[in-house]
């Protein structure tokens, strides 16, 4: 019990991490629902490779990939100015070097995957 005085009364209050009784139904947890994707890195590999027509894509590579991890992508596919030349080496399967977010991008909005949450599983 803690007291102090307030105009020469004395006010006291209870504990403030006193636990109260509260049912299941009463408690609530404000959050948000977020659905994300798991890809294992050589069906990515595959997937990329059959869309646009790369000889030796390999996630791992380009990603410089540790074994046991994974990386998360969230693509919206919107491709800035800038990287448009980039794009279009990848959709024309020309590019020697990937940048994997744009890769992603470019999966989106060329209508392959949907915008959201990937994440690509490297274990070999």
């Amino acid at each position: 019990m803690k007291c102090y005085k307030e105009n020469m009364k004395i006010i006291k209050f209870e504990q403030m991490n006193e636990k109260k009784d509260v049912s299941k139904n009463q408690l609530q947890l404000k959050m948000t629902t977020k659905v994300t994707h798991f890809v294992e890195y050589d069906d990515f590999d595959r997937f990329v490779t059959q869309i646009y027509n790369f000889s030796d894509y390999e996630f791992v590579t380009y990603a410089e990939a540790n074994n046991d991890s994974s990386y998360t992508f969230e693509p919206t596919g919107k491709i800035e100015d800038y990287n448009e030349k980039e794009a279009d080496k990848i959709r024309s399967g020309k590019i020697r070097i990937f940048q994997n977010h744009l890769l992603f991008d470019c999966l989106v909005a060329d209508g392959y995957l949907d915008p959201g949450t990937y994440v690509i599983n490297v274990c070999w």
